[in-house]
């Protein structure tokens, strides 16, 4: 492997994951020598933010680059990999894919020799921010070949989080847990926000409110596990409270969402049956 003084590393793909690993990798002494996207000013911004040069041009970047990150939907990943398989004097050794669903195996279509690799976080990637590295202490699924590996573990390390292994046929259900946890939070604080409205909450707070109400019980979550780390009137069989927070909700857009929640919550403590109970009434009053 080249040493690291001597690495030249490409980004195709400059969006919230490309522009955050071309920074961050930048910033622990990585060589960025070329950033790609299909719109060229995407390409210049994130350049301009290293600062390296930027290319109109996918074939330049295989020329120029011992390292390649593949930052693309996964969507576009064939058509992208269909296009590299025509490029000719490819220098790129190592060619990665950020994708959470997609297997390493699927660079194969580029159709050069190459150490192939799969490295994907498991978070949601915000907006590049130089004052905050968003890797740290996230994990990171890997899986491809040995030689690439060694420079996905590096990477990670200096970045200060963690990686596993993954199976690549465990990928989608991986991939199907880091959405559903990064995104349906945010169908529950939109009507955590709501109700708190109709309550009279005063909104230039409500944000701040809600998420520290959410926070709370993610560190609760953090320490003490399930169902340990849950409170709230179904955990003291204060079950009337329960019935009065349902058939407050009875007639609102939340009702259901609620009850199917709650009823997942209420399984976890062992009192699904007298929490269904409570439904059914009010359903039928």
């Amino acid at each position: 492997m080249l040493e690291l003084a001597n690495k030249k590393i490409g980004i195709v793909g400059a969006g919230r994951v490309g522009s955050n690993i071309a920074y961050w990798l930048a910033e622990n002494g990585w060589h960025i020598r070329a950033v790609y996207d299909k719109n060229t000013e995407n390409a210049r911004e994130l350049a301009n933010a290293i600062p390296t040069g930027y290319s109109d041009n996918l074939e330049t970047v295989f020329k120029k680059c011992d390292i390649v990150f593949l930052t693309v939907p996964e969507s576009s990943s064939t058509q992208v990999l269909e296009e590299i398989s025509e490029f000719e004097n490819c220098r790129t050794e190592i060619l990665i894919t950020m994708s959470g669903i997609l297997p390493s195996s699927v660079l194969g279509l580029a159709g050069i020799e190459f150490s192939k690799i799969s490295i994907h976080p498991l978070a949601g990637i915000p907006l590049l921010d130089k004052s905050r590295n968003p890797f740290h202490k996230v994990f990171f699924s890997i899986e491809g070949d040995e030689y690439a590996k060694k420079f996905a573990k590096s990477i990670i390390k200096q970045f200060d989080g963690y990686f596993w292994e993954i199976e690549p046929k465990n990928k989608t259900i991986y991939h199907t847990a880091g959405a559903f946890g990064a995104n349906a939070i945010y169908a529950i604080a939109d009507a955590t926000e709501q109700m708190l409205r109709q309550a009279g909450f005063p909104d230039e707070n409500i944000r701040t409110a809600v998420a520290a109400l959410m926070m709370r019980s993610i560190e609760n979550y953090k320490n003490l596990g399930l169902p340990a780390g849950m409170t709230g009137p179904l955990t003291r069989d204060d079950y009337s409270t329960v019935l009065a927070h349902l058939i407050a909700l009875k007639d609102t857009e939340y009702f259901d969402l609620y009850a199917e929640t709650m009823k997942t919550y209420a399984d976890l403590l062992g009192k699904k049956d007298e929490f269904d109970k409570l439904v059914n009434r009010v359903i039928n009053k």
